[in-house]
């Protein structure tokens, strides 16, 4: 199997990495990441940075040089009722920062956007599977992209009221499934909870848990890797 692993910030990716520290490495010529063998698998680690832009960049790029079964973005997340540690699978994904409603578009859907972009059904079941047998329990629902570290639950009032199934805000993950949809690719993103919209001390607590959140997202990934051969 042919499996892009998609990271924003280098910590995430060290992390999953942690997980390989033999493999053989391959620098890749157009982007920066690696690629390696996994047991059956060849697997495409790419860092694409921060933000919406760089995640369709870079996550073109890939998808332009290389034919890939699926694309996992990995890594962290802040939580809407969530807390640091808590797994989250997206089962779709809107950007929370997207709003053409004077044109009579839905808050969070970009004109031509009919619904969020989904995540692929049968990976999710994989990946539920591989969380039980590591004992990890985990939620469900949305995750919401969009261009901010976002600390005020109520900024967040307008679109959560569209979308109750909200479970965490990153920067890219909407972004990496918009590209990946359009090259026909199935996507997942995964993410633990690094720090808790809202909460006073959510800055300290990003910097604290975003390794651990982004060991236990990589302990995931590397637990389908190693539990499905194709």
């Amino acid at each position: 199997m042919r499996v892009g692993i998609i990271f924003a910030m280098k910590v995430e990716q060290d992390a999953f990495l942690s997980y390989f520290p033999d493999a053989a490495l391959q620098k890749l010529t157009y982007a920066d990441g690696f690629t390696f063998e996994a047991g059956p698998h060849v697997v495409w680690v790419l860092l694409v940075g921060v933000g919406k832009v760089n995640a369709a960049l870079h996550t073109t790029r890939l998808l332009e040089h290389e034919k890939m079964d699926v694309l996992f973005n990995v890594g962290v997340a802040g939580g809407i009722g969530l807390s640091p540690g808590d797994l989250v699978l997206a089962e779709e994904l809107i950007y929370h920062d997207v709003d053409v409603q004077s044109f009579g578009y839905p808050l969070g859907l970009l004109p031509g956007q009919s619904q969020p972009f989904m995540c692929a059904q049968s990976w999710l079941e994989k990946l539920q599977k591989a969380a039980e047998n590591q004992g990890l329990t985990w939620v469900k629902g949305m995750l919401g992209s969009g261009d901010q570290f976002v600390t005020r639950l109520e900024d967040l009032s307008p679109i959560l009221k569209l979308y109750p199934q909200l479970k965490a805000i990153d920067m890219e993950a909407a972004a990496m499934a918009h590209v990946a949809q359009s090259y026909a690719c199935d996507f997942v993103a995964i993410r633990t909870i690094s720090d808790r919209i809202g909460e006073e001390s959510q800055i300290e607590d990003f910097n604290h848990f975003v390794y651990q959140s982004a060991l236990k997202a990589g302990a995931l990934m590397v637990e389908v890797l190693q539990s499905y051969d194709a």
